[in-house]
């Protein structure tokens, strides 16, 4: 009876010890770590965010050139010209010379006719002339601060000049101080050829005194 009982037992174990073998042979398990530090399984693992390694620093003698102020304005002035007839025999040096007054201008012509052809200039073609050769396409300036004071208006009050009258005396009747003379001459540049060209009778703009 023994015997049989522990043929029953040493069944029950062989069979136990196969199920274990197939159990852990097909089915997939996490690895057993005894690193302490390592995630147990089903935990998130947590990554370690990298530094940003710090910019090299310049060669000596370079400099970093910042961006412009994002608040800075810019105001572009535009270009200005008058019209040229060809004529027989006209070449972009001789038009220089006789409409800018350097044959060296030529170039400014070129550059305000680029799409004829300077070698070949056909008599009575028209030919753009530029007032100004230095602006061409537009010569960007800074604009002026909103705070800054408003040009003189037409109907500013005005002045007649008297016998004897100066800017400086003007300013100082006017405004208590010689130093406004020349915001008189800059407010009556169209009317003063200088700053000594009064005449009796003239009329004069008087700007705001500046605050």
């Amino acid at each position: 009876m023994s015997d049989n009982i522990g043929r029953v037992f040493g069944a029950i174990g062989a069979l136990a010890a196969l199920w274990i073998i197939v159990y852990w042979w097909w089915e997939p398990h996490p690895r057993i770590s005894m690193d302490p530090s390592a995630p147990a399984a089903g935990d998130a693992a947590v990554v370690e965010p990298r530094a940003t390694p710090a910019p090299a620093p310049l060669p000596p003698g370079d400099t970093v050139i910042a961006p412009p102020a994002t608040g800075s304005k810019l105001a572009v002035i535009p270009p200005r010209f008058r019209d040229y007839t060809i004529r027989k025999g006209d070449t972009m040096e001789s038009i220089a010379e006789r409409e800018l007054g350097s044959r060296r201008l030529a170039d400014a012509l070129r550059s305000a006719n680029a799409l004829m052809d300077p070698e070949h200039l056909k008599t009575g073609r028209t030919l753009r002339i530029p007032l100004d050769p230095t602006n061409i396409q537009g010569k960007p300036v800074p604009a002026e601060p909103a705070g800054a004071p408003a040009a003189p208006q037409a109907d500013a009050p005005e002045y007649t000049v008297k016998a004897g009258d100066t800017l400086s005396g003007i300013a100082k009747a006017r405004y208590g101080s010689t130093k406004y003379k020349d915001l008189i001459y800059q407010a009556n540049r169209d009317r003063l050829g200088s700053e000594d060209d009064l005449r009796e009778g003239q009329k004069l703009r008087l700007p705001p005194k500046p605050q």
